[in-house]
């Protein structure tokens, strides 16, 4: 069961983020231009 579990928390998890992918698309750029200003 305890795998089960993980799937479905995976698949839960990764549908959430299908959901907020536009939402967190400015906020991803905006990381990977700090950690590229970073390097």
């Amino acid at each position: 069961w305890f795998a089960s579990l993980i799937v479905n928390i995976s698949i839960a998890f990764m549908t959430d983020m299908m959901t907020q992918v536009k939402a967190d698309a400015t906020l991803f750029n905006l990381m990977t231009v700090g950690m590229m200003a970073l390097v």
